[in-house]
């Protein structure tokens, strides 16, 4: 996946660039930044590009330069739509690799849209009603270089907050029209009617949408089976995460290096430091029960940060004293094999 780092200037160089931002920091320059993590969500590799870069551009250095580092036999690619483009998937193709992307099916031709619709075929996972859950895979005709299948799924969770997201939307539009304000530019705009003069809701595009509530696609070169398409594609939540915690414990940005050595050093001491805090977190949850909870890296830093060692001179005699640990932490160290300290005299 590809993330943003801003910088708080409008300074540009050969690296920082304006570009599209995922922190919304549309004013100020920033650089890409792509992770490749394994399936369990550990950093494999890292590479910068400049802030203008298009993020569907960014995966063919990353796959050149984990081809180049890992004398790799099998490799399945696993990304969001972003990064589904007829050049990747050549030189996807190409390399010998396979992928799983996310797809877009509204915009497919008919003969996908109809088998989306047909209901025979469809393998359904989940007696309970509220987690209803069906998937089937459907050959993309469309694909001429090498053979392509759409595994599409429905869930009945995502179709619930579907319909939720239009409503909200639907009553957005339906303000705009009662107003007038069709200037405005807010999200009700997509289900309005407009002429230069006068807007109403569109009703034909509601009802277009509301038949895709709940179903997604996922385009793919591979010989897994559905289920372990649609896990390992789920499964990217857990790069996402390594983001989010770059940018809020690790603090990567904003950023406040001005050359290109250092931001890269700056970039490479938060890769080490992710490394670090996902082993600490395999080694913590290993043989959890799957009842439990996982304890997130939140937890694991307040494990760390309640370590607390008190030193005391006496008569001129130094005194060791620790603080009484948590469970938390009495766990972290006993899974990274470090002795627990007793309070002693020096």
């Amino acid at each position: 996946d590809v993330t943003t780092m801003y910088f708080e200037s409008k300074q540009c160089d050969n690296l920082r660039e304006f570009g599209f931002s995922k922190d919304c920091k549309f004013n100020e320059v920033q650089i890409v930044l792509s992770l490749l993590t394994d399936q369990n969500g550990r950093p494999l590799s890292y590479e910068l590009f400049k802030g203008s870069m298009y993020e569907g551009h960014t995966l063919l250095s990353c796959l050149d330069s984990l081809r180049k580092i890992y004398a790799i036999k099998k490799l399945v690619i696993v990304a969001d739509r972003g990064m589904y483009s007829a050049t990747n998937l050549a030189t996807i193709s190409e390399m010998r690799f396979e992928y799983i992307f996310g797809t877009k099916l509204r915009t497919s031709k008919a003969d996908i849209k109809n088998a989306v619709f047909d209901s025979e075929g469809y393998e359904y996972q989940n007696e309970d009603e509220a987690e209803q859950f069906k998937h089937k895979k459907i050959v993309n005709n469309e694909r001429a270089d090498h053979k392509e299948n759409i595994v599409v799924a429905w869930s009945k969770k995502r179709a619930s907050k579907d319909a939720k997201d239009r409503t909200r939307l639907i009553d957005k539009a339906t303000k705009l029209a009662a107003s007038g304000n069709i200037n405005d530019k807010r999200g009700g705009k997509k289900y309005l009617k407009m002429t230069k003069t006068s807007a109403e809701v569109d009703q034909e595009k509601i009802e277009q949408d509301r038949k895709w509530d709940g179903y997604y696609g996922i385009s793919t070169k591979s010989d897994l089976n559905s289920k372990e398409i649609i896990s390992a594609y789920h499964n990217l939540w857990k790069i996402e995460d390594s983001f989010r915690l770059m940018k809020s414990y690790f603090e990567t940005r904003p950023m406040f290096h001005w050359t290109e050595k250092r931001i890269s050093g700056h970039i490479m001491l938060n890769f080490i430091a992710m490394i670090f805090e996902r082993y600490i977190e395999d080694k913590i949850n290993e043989e959890i029960d799957k009842n439990k909870k996982r304890i997130s890296a939140n937890k694991i830093r307040e494990a760390l940060i309640s370590l607390q060692k008190s030193v005391l001179i006496i008569d001129g005699q130094r005194f060791y004293s620790y603080a009484k640990l948590k469970q938390k932490s009495q766990l972290l160290l006993q899974k990274l094999a470090i002795d627990i300290p007793k309070s002693r005299l020096g």
